[in-house]
């Protein structure tokens, strides 16, 4: 059970080895909400055998799913069954957790929380933010709250090739190496798990890179 507006997260594993999932597996969940309205939600390939697909919604109440996969054989992946009971979230002060997330409003002209309420996007960008240039956690803890102080309720945060470094450039990995194979074929999802935990310096969690 979650509450609405935060994120639940289904994870899915594949019943046989794939040579390139990511480039060739498309993996959808088919949710459709308590009014009846039916939405596919994109998975994404979490390494290895693993997929994931994150789901949140207004609406409480039961959402009934289904996956959808390209290759209908997998087992694993394909006609997968569930539901997400989604409930009423009392005292949430989080303003993404009150309104729902920013999008676009109905004028194409401004955004907008979920739920109508004004959104100003006020964003820093982290050019290496998940790289070893921007030490872990205790640096990107510092940043974070340094922006929350400042105001600023957006970080975008890049990961992938770097356009003032050649490709592969040794200040462009972290940890666990470097968004993509040497051929930027084959994404690595564990270049984006290694920076994932929560902040609780920065005053609350930071969002979740995903893996897509």
């Amino acid at each position: 059970m979650t509450a609405v507006h935060r994120v639940v997260e289904q994870t899915f594993t594949a019943g046989t080895d794939h040579a390139d999932p990511f480039g060739t597996l498309e993996l959808d969940l088919v949710v459709a909400d308590p009014a009846g309205t039916e939405r596919r939600v994109p998975a994404f390939w979490a390494g290895g055998r693993t997929w994931r697909a994150r789901y949140s919604s207004a609406l409480p109440g039961e959402h009934a799913w289904r996956s959808a996969c390209s290759d209908q054989d997998d087992a694993g992946l394909h006609d997968q069954l569930g539901v997400f009971v989604i409930d009423v979230a009392e005292g949430e002060t989080n303003p993404l957790y009150r309104h729902g997330a920013p999008t676009l409003a109905e004028d194409r002209r401004h955004f907008c929380y979920g739920d109508g309420a004004p959104f100003l996007w006020l964003a820093d960008t982290w050019w290496m933010g998940l790289v070893d240039h921007l030490p872990w956690p205790e640096s990107f803890e510092q940043l974070a709250a340094d922006r929350r102080d400042k105001g600023f309720n957006v970080v975008q945060v890049v990961a992938g090739l770097y356009p003032d470094m050649p490709p592969f450039d040794p200040r462009g990995a972290n940890e666990a190496g470097f968004p993509w194979d040497r051929e930027i074929h084959l994404h690595q999802p564990r270049l984006l798990r290694c920076r994932r935990p929560a902040h609780p310096r920065a005053g609350r969690p930071l969002p979740d890179a995903g893996d897509r």
